[in-house]
């Protein structure tokens, strides 16, 4: 069940996304086509909804591959396997509140309002939206690097202290 040509859905998804995420690199292609693709889908099912539907829900899927990308963002962005935990929990940590919060959100939104276009608008801005954070991820640099930076930037005004003048 679910299957296409004997393949399951996420293997099929990891046969595809994993050739092409290391075609693309650290270019923005993939990322910005992969928001591009969310925020057609939800713009399509706002606009059209009893039409192309086959349509809007292959913009959907395929925009979904965003997740694919994120996960291997953070292995890309990190060093050690501390560095990837640590960015992992806190990644997926928040993408799964904001999942939660959305879902939601969005039927709240509609309750409130009576009508779509409220939660539609913001589904649509919030693709556009995440592609800016996409390009903030894609940036050549781990977490490490930047950690080191920031905690050096920020104690620079501590003395040194020496292994004498350590205590237990």
């Amino acid at each position: 069940m679910g299957d296409s040509l004997g393949v399951s859905p996420m293997v099929a998804g990891i046969l595809t996304t994993v050739p092409v995420l290391s075609f693309v690199g650290d270019r923005p292609y993939l990322i910005w086509s992969l928001s591009l693709a969310t925020a057609g889908g939800w713009f399509g099912i706002w606009l059209a909804p009893a039409h192309l539907t086959s349509v809007w829900a292959v913009l959907l899927g395929v925009g979904g591959g965003s997740f694919a990308w994120t996960l291997t963002m953070i292995g890309d962005r990190t060093r050690t396997a501390e560095g990837t935990a640590a960015l992992s929990i806190f990644a997926q940590g928040l993408g799964y509140l904001f999942a939660s919060v959305g879902a939601f959100g969005v039927g709240a939104s509609h309750g409130i309002t009576g009508g779509w276009n409220a939660s539609m608008t913001l589904l649509v801005v919030l693709a556009v939206l995440i592609r800016c954070g996409r390009n903030v991820v894609a940036r050549p640099a781990t977490i490490e690097d930047a950690f080191a930076v920031s905690v050096a930037e920020t104690h620079h005004d501590l003395p040194e202290v020496g292994p004498a003048e350590q205590t237990s």
